[in-house]
Parts: structure tokens; sequence; C-alpha cells
């Protein structure tokens, strides 16, 4: 069987921290998990796991590693979301 040799990346100085997702295999995928101390925004139609993936990183970021998080869904009509979280003038 031929000899397979384990892939090196070169140094990074800018390269991202991550925060584990605790999600096996998204974390494999994006290398560590999502970009700490930044906003993720996951976008898609109905039924793609979009909320399953946000509730999944909340509950696993508290239990497992001991982080804070929120979330924000936004599916809301303009109005009725300009009502909710704007300040009245």
């Amino acid at each position: 069987m031929p000899k397979t040799f384990k892939k090196k990346r070169a140094f990074n100085h800018y390269q991202l921290h991550k925060c584990p997702t605790g999600i096996k295999g998204f974390d494999e995928i994006t290398e560590g998990g999502l970009p700490k101390n930044r906003t993720t925004l996951f976008s898609g139609s109905t039924g793609t796991g979009k909320t399953l993936l946000g509730i999944d990183f909340l509950i696993n970021g508290a239990s497992r590693y001991d982080e804070r998080a929120s979330s924000c869904p936004l599916k809301r009509q303009r109005m009725n979301f300009m009502k909710t979280w704007l300040p009245s003038t």
C-alpha cells in the first residue's frame, strides 16, 4: 500500500481563531468551527437546517465549551421588524 503523507498547512499570521461548534463533521469542514468573536449569518431556503445548526451551536457552546451566545432570528415582515426593534420617533 502506498504511503500517504499528512497535509501540512503553512503558518499564517492572519489565521482566524475558531470557536468549535461541537457538530461532528462541521468542525472538520470549517477547520475548527466558526470564527471566534465574529458574527456569522446562515442563510438558505426552508428546511436546510439553519435553525438546527444554530441551536446545536448555542447548546454545545454553553454546555461543552463554557461560551456565551445569543440568537437573533430575522424572519419577520419588514414593518413588524421596524416596530419591534427600531425606536419610535
